[in-house]
């Protein structure tokens, strides 16, 4: 057993993530609990302003597209500068990772 999967087993014994399905690669998903969020509140905002901060970067770079609908729910698009993006010596380490997430869990693409 490698030492992530050690990490990730003591996060479902001590109940801080839960598995949520599979991506797209057949790997397994996890969310993180009401218990991790109720009890790491500091923690979870500085994730949130990381994970604003990597959607915005890649928005401004053009690797996404941000849409609101009517009712005030945003929606992530790729671009067509994404098909490349694992090729690309534009994006950090972390913006990839972000961008491997997209394509692995689900985005959204036009019907045009």
């Amino acid at each position: 057993m490698e030492f992530d999967d050690d990490i990730i087993d003591e996060l479902l014994r001590d109940e801080y993530i839960e598995q949520a399905g599979y991506n797209k690669l057949g790997e397994p998903l996890y969310r993180l609990t009401q218990k991790f969020y109720d009890e790491n509140k500091d923690f979870v905002d500085r994730l949130k302003l990381v994970e604003s901060d990597l959607l915005s970067s890649l928005w401004f770079k053009n690797y996404i597209d941000i849409r609101m609908n009517e009712d005030g729910t945003s929606y992530i698009y790729l671009t067509e500068k994404s098909d490349e993006w694992y090729r690309s010596d534009e994006l950090t380490k972390e913006e990839k990772s972000m961008m491997y997430l997209l394509y692995t869990t689900g985005y959204y693409e036009d019907d045009d």
